[in-house]
């Protein structure tokens, strides 16, 4: 007999998609979920300062950071009690040198 899922789920994790990594510019994020209310995030930097907030909604391309500066970061969010994770890289530009 095969198990099922409960109603409205698939069976697939929730994910984090990111389409530049490192970046120059903005990073462009795409949390993957079958959640469908709004997701909080925050964004911190190598020393564990928060340098960002936010909500988005999931499977929904968004992008943030261009205000950030070069360095190491970690995208956190919080899903249904679950919380995920990507590292970020901020290159720097030739101007920044």
């Amino acid at each position: 007999m095969a198990a099922s899922l409960p109603e409205g789920d698939t069976g697939l994790p929730n994910t984090i998609r990111v389409f530049s990594n490192p970046s120059v510019g903005a990073f462009s994020l795409m949390i993957q979920s079958v959640q469908s209310e709004r997701i909080s995030y925050s964004v911190y930097d190598d020393q564990g300062r928060r340098r960002s907030t936010g909500m988005v909604f999931p499977n929904t391309p968004f992008s943030f950071g261009s205000e950030l500066r070069p360095g190491l970061y970690v995208f956190v969010a919080d899903l249904q009690g679950e919380r995920i994770t990507m590292k970020l890289v901020k290159a720097a530009t030739n101007s920044d040198s």
